[in-house]
């Protein structure tokens, strides 16, 4: 299906109604139905003058601020049709405000996580920056990949599309000179990991350049013996510890890891060419090759579940493991083989003109 831009009033009305609906209670409310005696307090303190965000702090958050407004709203029609109003733009721009916030919280927390001198970041320090970030946003689409971006989501819903903060100078702080956030999708953020907007910029310039049928040409002249000593070590040493920690438990799956002679014959017999964006990369992390076309080893299943809850956590094993660009291995952190596949045909066919300036 194509989105289009006019179409985005329609989307983000049906999008916000999901976003609303979707807000849980605490646990000790959640999915109980409203005693007579909350409708009551919640109506009382309506007539006292209290605003619903108000409300929903004396109840110390345990219920959504749309159950709150639909009681009051209840309660207005069983009054007088006349009083009646539309409270969806209240609902949204409280939710929006409250939304940014936990983002804020979150986003400082981070920072002060990765901070090398101690600074501890508070979410008042970051809100004005990510206000400012979401303000700017010129559609509701991804800066990178340009889908559209969903506040929030359910669980049976994929988070690929949900809306996140990226630094866009990586291992800084967003309230260093100079930096700022930039309003992407989750898979995106994933991704970028520690890319500069440059960098991820030519990723995702370079998946547009080559169409669902071509793979990339540019010629390569890394050399294997570079990489693979490094290379399949680790895998070989991840691989090990998983099986340590999770055999026992009779979750792990693969053996014995793959040999490095496997590895190597795997890599050759693959070509340095992802595949899933058909980029010819390299497996080396020499400063004199670009990091954004990073070749590396990356699994296709990490952890699956079956029919009755058991987990199971896969290993660095020969049909579960590939050549991939280290860009799509973060996002393989997260998100499914499908997922993935559906971004990537998502930054090869979307529409240019939405970029921003």
């Amino acid at each position: 299906m194509t989105q289009n831009f006019e179409d985005y009033d329609l989307l983000s009305t049906w999008f916000l109604k999901l976003s609303i609906e979707s807000q849980s209670s605490s646990p000790r409310n959640h999915g109980k139905r409203w005693s007579e005696k909350e409708t009551t307090l919640v109506i009382h303190l309506h007539e006292k003058g209290y605003s619903a965000e108000e409300i929903e702090r004396f109840l110390e958050y345990s219920r959504p601020l749309s159950g709150i407004v639909q009681r009051i709203k209840k309660h207005q029609q069983k009054r007088s049709p006349l009083l009646i109003k539309e409270p969806t733009d209240e609902i949204a721009s409280a939710w929006i405000r409250q939304w940014l916030s936990r983002k804020a919280s979150a986003m400082a927390a981070k920072d002060t996580r990765q901070s090398k001198t101690g600074v501890k970041y508070t979410m008042s320090d970051v809100l004005p920056k990510i206000i400012e970030c979401y303000q700017s946003a010129k559609t509701p689409q991804c800066f990178f990949c340009r889908r559209y971006l969903m506040l929030t989501t359910y669980n049976a819903c994929s988070q690929s599309t949900l809306a996140s903060f990226d630094h866009a100078i990586p291992k800084m702080a967003v309230l260093a000179p100079g930096n700022r956030f930039n309003l992407t999708c989750f898979m995106c953020n994933l991704a970028k990991h520690t890319l500069t907007m440059e960098q991820f910029q030519l990723f995702i310039d370079k998946v547009q350049s080559i169409s669902d049928q071509e793979t990339d040409n540019d010629e390569d002249d890394d050399d294997e013996e570079c990489w693979g000593q490094k290379e399949t070590a680790w895998v070989r040493q991840k691989h090990a510890q998983w099986r340590k920690k999770y055999e026992p438990l009779g979750q792990f799956i693969g053996g014995e890891p793959p040999t490095k002679a496997q590895l190597l014959d795997l890599a050759k017999e693959r070509g340095p060419v992802d595949p899933y964006t058909r980029i010819k990369g390299h497996y080396t992390s020499s400063s004199s090759h670009d990091p954004t076309f990073r070749l590396t080893f990356g699994r296709i299943r990490k952890k699956t579940t079956d029919a009755n809850g058991n987990i199971a956590i896969h290993g660095y094993y020969l049909g579960n493991i590939q050549p991939m660009l280290l860009i799509i291995k973060y996002a393989f952190y997260t998100f499914s083989e499908f997922e993935i596949v559906a971004w990537i045909h998502a930054i090869r066919h979307h529409r240019p003109s939405f970029r921003p300036e």
